[in-house]
């Protein structure tokens, strides 16, 4: 992932039992609607979704401050299972053991 503008990064925890429901919204993820949504409607030139155990990261940059903002409030984007932990400092892809479960950069245009 390259940030391309504004970046931030959300830590937090998937609730137990949330696995199934975190394996559902990464394949929702790579469908082409929702990438087109992340670049065009959110306005987000990267974004990564990375994984250790029941710890998550999600690592993401928009062309404006306000476009990360915006992309905070899309409640759609952020699972009830997810909880909030806490923002981050931008880490290079698997820093400290965390899985990469989506990177918009790996994935084509729509």
């Amino acid at each position: 992932m390259q940030a391309r503008g504004p970046t931030a990064v959300w830590l937090g925890r998937l609730d137990e039992g949330g696995e199934a429901a975190l394996d559902r919204f990464v394949a929702e993820l790579r469908q082409p609607d929702t990438i087109r949504r992340l670049r065009e409607n959110y306005h987000l030139t990267a974004y990564r979704l990375e994984a250790r155990d029941d710890r998550l990261r999600v690592t993401f940059s928009g062309e404006t401050p306000a476009a990360l903002a915006n992309f905070l409030k899309a409640h759609r984007l952020w699972p009830g299972a997810w909880q909030y932990e806490g923002r981050g400092a931008p880490v290079p892809p698997g820093h400290e053991d965390y899985t990469v479960r989506f990177d918009l950069d790996d994935e084509p245009p729509p």
